[in-house]
């Protein structure tokens, strides 16, 4: 279809604007999930490869950092002090 014809469609078959929108939604019983039971659920959907190169970036980062820098670096990143 070209652009004229679907503006003349959509001109004579225009959608009506939604009647009891809020009151519907409203209606709808929403689950309460407390914040870790979120994140527990979401973990499951990241793939173990991710898991994997994730821990593979921070173990190269914490070791370079230790490399570079001391073990004073090291206990400052764990423990908040020097």
């Amino acid at each position: 279809m070209n652009r004229n014809t679907k503006r003349i469609l959509s001109q004579c078959f225009e959608a009506p604007a939604p009647q009891k929108k809020i009151d519907f939604l409203n209606s709808i019983p929403m689950p309460s999930v407390t914040y870790w039971e979120f994140v527990y659920s979401q973990i499951a959907y990241i793939r173990k490869w991710i898991w994997g190169f994730s821990a593979l970036v921070f173990g190269i980062a914490a070791a370079g950092s230790i490399y570079y820098h001391g073990e004073r670096t090291f206990r400052t990143l764990w423990y908040g002090r020097t």
